[in-house]
């Protein structure tokens, strides 16, 4: 079960300890941008994005970011899931792969393209059970 409140009390202590750690800084974005801190969030994955020392933490940063502005100025979040997907596939990240899978989903559904939002579907939830994601 999460526990939002407590991931964001662990993940501030991480960050502290280590500033800069992508990883640690990225999750504590999303954490906040799910509490509902949403500009505080919004500034670490940007701080993730933009130093791009890891290359699969930048790419979760970039698909959490364009989610949080869809309709926004730069590109949608299935063109950038499109983009990262091949970072999260040569990385076995299973998290990445099922966010990605999803936003692509998402876009076919909303094109009408339903069989293939099912196979996003699909490939999201299998992705997410590997990784024992919630």
């Amino acid at each position: 079960r999460s526990d939002l409140h407590w991931a964001h009390g662990l993940l501030e202590r991480a960050v502290d300890l280590c500033p800069g750690e992508p990883e640690a800084t990225r999750r504590l974005g999303e954490v906040r941008v799910a509490l509902g801190r949403i500009a505080e969030g919004a500034e670490l994955l940007r701080s993730v994005r933009d130093l791009g020392a890891d290359e699969v933490e930048a790419a979760h940063a970039r698909l959490a970011l364009s989610v949080l502005d869809p309709g926004g100025p730069g590109p949608g979040p299935a063109a950038v899931a499109r983009t990262v997907l091949p970072v999260f596939e040569a990385a076995g990240d299973s998290v990445g792969r099922a966010r990605a899978h999803l936003r692509l989903a998402q876009q076919f559904q909303r094109s009408g393209r339903h069989e293939e939002a099912e196979r996003d579907q699909a490939r999201a939830l299998e992705h997410a059970v590997l990784a024992g994601a919630e």
